[in-house]
């Protein structure tokens, strides 16, 4: 990753949890090398006739990097802890991610976004059929401030649930904003920056009230859903 972003003259990005990004990178599985430092999986870099293997460069990172397909069940875990602080006694808070697909072959546009939920949708057990377009939001990033939003100020906050400022105390409320900041660096750090989201309709999971986000990377497509259950 160091190499391209030298070899290209694009800056490298970081996150203040630690993850480091550099905007179009492109990567694809390869096989493990005995002795990386990468134990998860082994990338290499796909750059027309010229190839060359990265995993020197990211031997030469302090950060793994992290397999797109591992990405539910990371966002999952990492979530637990949020979720917590988001339940009450009534009520339980989910968050989490449908299934990762390629968006290799997807027209661009209204019809490609509907085409790519439809994708994720295909790829679980739903069954679920998107009939909408899907408007991507004006900034790509509006995915990350609705959901720190909805955590802090909005129905999946158990003080905004109850108009009970005192339910939760200002340090609680505060550390949910964190914790969703880093599931999205989470999300970005399997995936790649977020180029394009927009709300996208959903099955019915029984949430008394949720939230369906359609994130589309360079080369990956998800979708975040978080909701209140009774």
């Amino acid at each position: 990753m160091e190499d391209y972003a030298s070899r290209y003259n694009i800056g490298l990005r970081s996150s203040h949890t630690g993850y480091f990004f550099c905007d179009g990178f492109p990567l694809e599985v390869g096989a493990q090398r005995a002795g990386d430092d990468v134990v998860s999986w082994a990338l290499s870099l796909v750059a027309g006739d010229d190839h060359f293997v990265t995993r020197d460069a990211a031997q030469r990172s302090r950060t793994p990097m992290l397999n797109p397909l591992d990405a539910p069940d990371a966002v999952s875990a990492a979530a637990e802890p949020l979720e917590g602080l988001l339940d009450d006694c009534n009520h339980v808070a989910s968050i989490y991610l449908f299934h990762v697909v390629p968006v290799a072959g997807t027209t661009p546009g209204h019809d490609g976004m509907k085409g790519l939920a439809q994708a994720v949708y295909d790829a679980g057990v739903s069954g679920h059929q998107v009939r909408t377009p899907v408007d991507p939001f004006e900034s790509p990033q509006a995915w990350r401030d609705i959901f720190r939003r909805q955590v802090t100020e909005g129905f999946m906050q158990p003080a905004q649930r109850y108009s009970d400022p005192n339910l939760r105390t200002p340090v609680e409320i505060r550390q949910a904003g964190e914790l969703a900041d880093g599931v999205a660096d989470l999300i970005e750090a399997h995936l790649g920056p977020v180029r394009s989201s927009g709300d996208v309709g959903g099955p019915h999971m029984g949430d008394m009230w949720w939230r369906n986000l359609l994130l589309v990377t360079s080369n990956w497509a998800t979708i975040l859903r978080f909701g209140i259950c009774d």
